[in-house]
């Protein structure tokens, strides 16, 4: 299965669970949006989170991704913004192949480190972790387990 398969496979999911507006919502990045996206990341961008974002990269925020920087215009500050939680925290900056993804609160960055074409994502959350560390396997893996967190009852309700 190709990368982008499982990547539509994901949004499909997530959709059919209720966590992702229906797929004639989506609204995806445009060429000229990727290119910034591009830029903003040293040129590299994953094959899966490019996907990602030619599919629903412009969709207003999903309940999937309530109080997250992910959609456009965001993609392109990602890198910035991470930088400065990590510099605040006594951390390097990330290094010029790691691509941001997603920016949670201002406290809790993922992105996808590597060069595959669904590259594995790590994770720094300010008071939890001394250090980023790996997260997830791939950066569709993250999208699955978004979903099943989201979609387990939370204590105490019904």
């Amino acid at each position: 299965m190709s990368v982008a398969d499982k990547v539509d496979r994901c949004l499909e999911r997530l959709a059919h669970e209720g966590l992702l507006p229906p797929e004639d919502q989506w609204q995806g990045c445009n060429e000229s949006d990727l290119f910034s996206v591009r830029a903003a990341n040293h040129g590299h961008v994953p094959d899966a989170y490019s996907r990602f974002l030619a599919r629903i990269g412009r969709c207003d925020e999903p309940r999937l991704f309530l109080g997250s920087d992910v959609f456009r215009p965001y993609p392109t500050d990602l890198r910035t913004w991470t930088d400065e939680l990590l510099a605040e925290n006594g951390l390097d900056s990330l290094p010029p192949y790691a691509v941001p993804i997603l920016l949670h609160q201002g406290y809790i960055a993922f992105w996808t480190l590597g060069m595959e074409a669904d590259q594995p994502v790590w994770c720094f959350s300010e008071g939890r972790t001394a250090e980023p560390e790996p997260a997830y396997g791939s950066f569709t893996e993250r999208l699955l387990e978004l979903g099943a967190e989201w979609s387990r009852p939370v204590e105490g309700q019904t």
